[in-house]
């Protein structure tokens, strides 16, 4: 369903990760999406970790059709030989019991109580990000608390998958395809960590002159002076997952006047489209997420951080369900992931 989709690549990234991962899921169930594109890789990982069952559930949506989703899953799937996935466009919890891994990716969710409930008190959920990325209307975590059913975030920090370096490749992708050199070029990063300093430091490696700005509510003397010399940049990046006002639009932090002619890059952060497409002002991609969502995600760059994230969020899956089997408490689970470097608790629990 992509161009640029490339199975034989993607079928060797997958099993290096699981050996790099030692991800074994044998007698386990998993439920997670059937997605397009290299996002069809999350099942498939599953499947090759030796998996008992795979249930890949998905909807029609913007990116096709749920028949359209479920062909591609099903002929790749049939391509590596593998048989133990169950592509379905049910609703998740028509199909979630006897799962022991939930994965919360997007046509999974929302992991509600009408799904929670028929899970069984062993399963464990696992987190594709870190924590701190968790929205309230994605995850009941409140409700799996009181389910004793634990939900565990992957630290993209670690060093078999280091995620945020790709971010910082991410807005350089996304520049060039601006024409902006990078390299001797003046740009101005806003965004608060780990994001922003990951694009600071990669574009300052490349031969950027950046500068990183992290906006709060009393905003600093220094931070004043560069919102006022943003006339001199050739490129403003927006990657702010914290400030939840808006940094662009009409009454924003951030004068409109003084970055008209400037190229903006948007990963994330809270702008006005609509007041953006009225002033014609220039930003990319022309698709812009809402503010806690990114506009494009690392598998822009490639199918690799997506697959070792995805990996590693299986993994912590994998850690969890198997101590919750052998009887241990929600709280043993986790640290159990913690220990292996991989998983990160919630402060629900």
């Amino acid at each position: 369903m992509s161009k640029h989709f490339d199975l034989t690549r993607l079928e060797t990234l997958i099993k290096d990760s699981i050996k790099v991962m030692d991800l074994d899921l044998s007698g386990l169930n998993v439920l997670t999406e059937a997605a397009s594109g290299n996002f069809v890789s999350t099942c498939l990982i599953a499947a090759m970790a030796n998996a008992n069952k795979v249930i890949a559930v998905t909807k029609d949506s913007s990116y096709g059709s749920a028949n359209q989703v479920i062909d591609f899953c099903q002929n790749n799937a049939n391509s590596l030989s593998i048989n133990n996935i169950e592509f379905t466009d049910q609703p998740p919890h028509e199909v979630a019991k006897g799962i022991n891994i939930v994965t919360n990716l997007g046509f999974v969710r929302p992991i509600n109580k009408q799904l929670i409930d028929e899970l069984p008190s062993n399963a464990v959920i696992s987190l594709m990000w870190e924590p701190w990325e968790l929205r309230e209307e994605d995850i009941d975590v409140n409700y799996c608390v009181s389910k004793d059913i634990p939900v565990i975030g992957t630290n993209e920090r670690d060093t078999r998958l280091n995620t945020y370096k790709y971010v910082g490749l991410l807005a350089a992708k996304l520049l060039f395809e601006r024409n902006i050199e990078i390299y001797s070029s003046n740009i101005i990063v806003i965004g608060s960590d780990p994001f922003g300093s990951y694009i600071h430091e990669t574009l300052q490696s490349i031969g950027a002159s950046s500068t990183q700005l992290v906006l709060n509510e009393e905003i600093s003397n220094k931070e004043i002076e560069i919102l006022k010399n943003l006339q001199n940049a050739d490129a403003i990046i927006l990657a702010e997952h914290n400030f939840p006002y808006q940094i662009i639009g009409k009454d924003s932090v951030i004068d409109p006047d003084n970055i008209k002619d400037k190229q903006l890059i948007h990963i994330c952060g809270n702008v006005d489209k609509s007041f953006l497409n009225m002033r014609d002002m220039k930003i990319w991609p022309e698709e812009i997420a809402p503010f806690g969502y990114m506009s494009l995600t690392t598998e822009y760059v490639g199918p690799k951080p997506l697959v070792d994230l995805h990996t590693a969020g299986l993994k912590v899956g994998e850690i969890a369900s198997r101590s919750r089997l052998e009887g241990n408490s929600v709280l043993e689970a986790i640290e159990e992931t913690q220990k292996s470097g991989l998983g990160l608790k919630l402060n629900a629990f």
